[in-house]
Order: structure tokens, then sequence, then C-alpha cells
């Protein structure tokens, strides 16, 4: 059975109950029988995905059916975790030298207008000392013999690519000092 993209696009189109990936992966296995596989691990994330959709609107129907003042503990409680987390960022921003407001990756800051990267002013020395000097320590004393370059490669490699830049971060690429 040849598998018809025009009628499946035609189908979805409709916007009717029948699922135009599932006839496009019935029609590609009677063709290939590997394309069960396929079939199989789709249908496993849709079932993943609903069950996830169902457990969310659960979650929101329990906080709208809460009571007021455990919604108001909720909030405050995440309002003072979000209070210890930026000045811990804003800390380790000043220990490494970079923006506080947005370690240099956004070109709106009003501090640093997209400049604020770590290194581009002079860090907090004791705070250096006491957030940054012990990881740094314990990478000297590592068995490999270039910590710092491995840990650069795999962190550049893993990071997603944006449009335009070549090296996957979004961002304008700046030559090292």
């Amino acid at each position: 059975m040849a598998v018809n993209v025009d009628e499946l696009i035609a189908r979805l189109e409709t916007d009717g109950d029948e699922d135009p990936l599932a006839a496009l992966l019935a029609g590609a296995e009677a063709q290939d029988p590997r394309m069960r596989l396929v079939r199989a691990v789709v249908e496993r994330r849709r079932r993943h995905a609903a069950q996830t959709e169902a457990s969310d609107a659960d979650h929101a129907t329990q906080l709208s059916s809460a009571d007021p003042a455990r919604l108001g503990q909720a909030v405050s409680d995440a309002c003072a975790e979000l209070t210890q987390l930026r000045v811990r960022s804003q800390r380790l921003a000043s220990a490494l030298g970079a923006c506080p407001a947005c370690w240099g990756e956004d070109e709106r800051c009003r501090t640093c207008r997209g400049e604020g990267r770590p290194g581009a002013v002079a860090p907090d020395v004791a705070l250096f000392r006491d957030l940054v000097a012990p990881a740094v320590s314990r990478l000297a004393r590592s068995a490999d013999p270039d910590p710092l370059r491995a840990r650069a490669d795999v962190a550049r490699a893993a990071r997603p690519h944006g449009p335009g830049d070549g090296d996957g971060d979004g961002r304008k690429e700046r030559s090292e000092p």
C-alpha cells in the first residue's frame, strides 16, 4: 500500500477525528515492518504526554480549589525561594566578574548591554575565594592533565545551537583576551 501524502495532508486540514500520523505510520508499516517500532514509540510518547497533561490539569484544579491561606503561603514560599536564588546568582556573578542582572546574556540589559559575561569586570576577590577557588583547587588536583580544556569542549558541544553565530549559543562570538 503506497502512502498518499496529499491525501494525508487533506485529512489533516479537515481537522477530523482521524489521526493522520497514525494513518501515515500504518501505511508505512505495510511497506516496512520496522515502522511498527516507530509507531510504538510515538504511541508511548502520546500516552505519556496525555498523562502529564492530566496531572497538570489535576494540579491546577487542586490549586484553584485550595484555601486562600495555603495559596498565599505557596506564593510567599516561591517568592522567598526566588529571592534566595537571585542573591546566590548575584554573589556568584560578582565572584566571576559578570553582570549580576543578566550574566552578559541580554543585549537589552540596562547594566551591561549584553557585555557582562564572566570576566567582563574585576571579580570580587573575597567572593571568588569563597565560591570559586575551592572548585578550581579541586580541578587542579584532578588526574586530568588539562581539566579546563576537556570540560570546555564538552560544554561547548552540549550547548543548543542558536541562529547565526557558529558557536551554538545564539550570541555574537567574542575573542578571548
